[in-house]
């Protein structure tokens, strides 16, 4: 049942917190997983194995090679319909060379990715959310981060995935409470996002908005550079700020130096960016990401 594991995460150990940004409680940073392959399966049964013994980044990354290669048959069918319509059209239609245009760049980018997934059973696809949920549970840090921002559930059709979507927002609050604690940059922003005025995939909020916690978590995130996601909630700091006050903002400011100091122990052997890029790199879907950015470069 997608909803009993609530009981299972909330009872996980606070030690967690301690972790490293990828590590988890059972000490899935201490085991060397294998290099990202030129095909997923070259190494599933690698990371099957070690995800099945509780490494919550062995986990995550297996179910984020998963998530990206369920999404390959809709994006071949894409490219089948195209070759379709170009295959009825006159060579001299005016829509021809628009039509080519779009199949050659879809072919470019898709073929790495579909050269990728080949051989994936088609069953594992279902698979994806318990690869995600547990490795979450482990208490991984990037595995609770993913889970909360990334769920492999269908947005478009919430009724298909009601239980799951339940179970969603009833893990992924503390979740994200603990992974942003362990100074996960992306966890921080989402957790930001929900204080200024909470949201989720599928309408409501995963949390009750908080000005004064927003103010603070912006504090914390104002001493990194800044992302695509944090632009929104910025604009929406001053007015919190009036909000609260100068009491408000004293307190805030007090707890997003407590907070940095907590989740960011390591911060004079490392700068804001290196910080930034190594939680990139070393996350469920970094090393995915990096692997087919080097071989879709020209």
């Amino acid at each position: 049942m997608p909803g009993a594991p609530a009981k299972t995460a909330i009872a996980q150990s606070d030690d967690n917190r301690a972790a490293s940004a990828s590590g988890s409680a059972t000490s899935s940073a201490a085991v060397a997983l294998p290099s990202i392959a030129d095909n997923v399966m070259a190494t599933f049964a690698a990371y099957k194995q070690l995800a099945s013994q509780g490494n919550g980044l062995a986990g995550c990354r297996l179910a984020a090679q998963l998530q990206l290669c369920r999404n390959m048959p809709a994006a071949e069918r894409d490219i089948e319909s195209t070759k379709a319509l170009l295959a009825e059209m006159a060579a001299d239609h005016p829509r021809r060379r628009d039509v080519e245009t779009k199949l050659n760049k879809s072919a470019e980018v898709i073929g790495p990715h579909l050269k990728y997934c080949a051989g994936v059973p088609a069953e594992e696809f279902d698979n994806v959310w318990q690869y995600q949920l547990a490795a979450a549970q482990t208490g991984n840090i990037a595995a609770m981060t993913s889970f909360v921002v990334s769920p492999p559930l269908d947005v478009r059709n919430v009724m298909a995935d009601m239980e799951k979507w339940t179970a969603y927002k009833q893990l992924a609050p503390g979740f994200l409470e603990r992974a942003a604690a362990a100074g996960n940059l992306r966890a921080i922003e989402w957790l930001r996002a929900q204080m200024v005025g909470g949201w989720t995939f599928n309408g409501g909020a995963l949390m009750p908005p908080n000005a004064e916690r927003a103010v603070m978590l912006s504090l914390v995130l104002d001493r990194f550079p800044k992302t695509n996601f944090t632009q929104g909630p910025d604009r929406q700091i001053a007015r919190l700020t009036k909000e609260i006050g100068p009491d408000g903002v004293a307190r805030a400011t007090a707890l997003a130096d407590d907070f940095y100091r907590k989740a960011f122990p390591a911060a004079g052997q490392m700068d804001a960016r290196e910080t930034q890029a190594s939680q990139l790199r070393d996350g469920c879907d970094g090393p995915v990401n990096a692997h087919l950015e080097k071989v879709l470069k020209p």
